[in-house]
């Protein structure tokens, strides 16, 4: 073990801001991180110190930058003492020792949603009976690709974020619609040094519920229906009658308390598809 004891000594933060029309974010800062490194023997060196867990890698994501630099000094040879400092940047510069280390693109897919109104002129979607015809439209989805330079991969990070939503704001998206939908990992070789090239996959699903004035996010919906019905909602469930029609077993439309629900008001059921986790722990922007 190459350490005996590591802190935080001190933290040095500026920030500025200026219009760029190139730039994806006005905000440039800059800071840097001084950590105090005591050593286990005197053959520990400045490789080792650095090396030592705790210590941020170039390239490492923080506090909306990237460390561009770090250095390490030893400040006491008799108590085995170093200060290690890590220099940020929000703006990389393409020289630096990570070259591409994150790009980012938006694209779109389409999902097929329920149409309950007319897009243009907002009549109900009825026949002439004032029934609900069940058709449906596809609206866009914004999918969000990062790829970002890491120095090392770990699968484990596949089985906890892929197929999860987010547990708390993300890229500004509420809780539960943006869900990661793959992570890719490949090797890269960036000026003689092997690293791992991943790709994130975001799909944010922002259909907004009027009704219930929130937004669905990744849940599915299905028509509450059923071939049986409470004729009254504290009835046991035992009691439920069959739907029929002219005698015979049919289909019909459900309440949330199980109660049958008029054929020009279906409701619909909400179930939640995926698990949640904290995409912001990834460190994946906003750029």
């Amino acid at each position: 073990m190459a350490i005996k004891s590591l802190g935080l000594k001190n933290k040095s933060t500026n920030a500025e801001e200026s219009f760029d029309p190139n730039s994806i974010s006005s905000r440039h800062k800059t800071f840097s991180d001084t950590y105090l490194v005591t050593a286990n023997s005197i053959s520990d060196d400045e490789d080792a110190i650095m090396g030592a867990t705790g210590i941020p890698i170039i390239g490492a994501y923080s506090r909306g930058a990237y460390v561009i630099r770090r250095s390490a000094k030893e400040v006491n040879s008799a108590s085995l003492l170093w200060e290690v400092e890590c220099f940020y940047d929000s703006q990389p510069e393409t020289g630096d020792q990570r070259p591409d280390l994150v790009q980012w693109s938006w694209s779109a897919e389409t999902t097929d949603i329920v149409l309950s109104r007319d897009v243009l002129t907002g009549e109900p979607v009825v026949n002439g009976v004032k029934e609900e015809i069940l058709i449906t439209t596809p609206v866009a989805i914004p999918v969000l690709t990062i790829s970002r330079v890491e120095a090392v991969f770990s699968p484990n990070t596949i089985l906890a974020y892929v197929n999860k939503t987010n547990s708390a704001p993300f890229y500004g998206a509420p809780r539960d619609t943006a869900l990661m939908a793959d992570i890719r990992d490949s090797p890269t070789d960036i000026d003689g040094q092997k690293y791992r090239m991943i790709e994130y996959v975001i799909k944010f699903n922002l259909l907004f519920d009027y009704g219930a004035n929130a937004f669905n996010g990744w849940v599915s919906q299905p028509l509450n229906q059923g071939t049986k019905y409470l004729e009254a909602a504290d009835d046991d469930l035992k009691d439920a009658k069959a739907f029929l029609m002219d005698g015979v077993p049919t289909t019909g439309f459900l309440k949330a308390d199980g109660t049958a629900a008029p054929k020009t008001a279906p409701e619909y059921l909400k179930f939640h598809k995926h698990l949640r986790a904290n995409l912001n722990a990834l460190a994946l922007g906003p750029f």
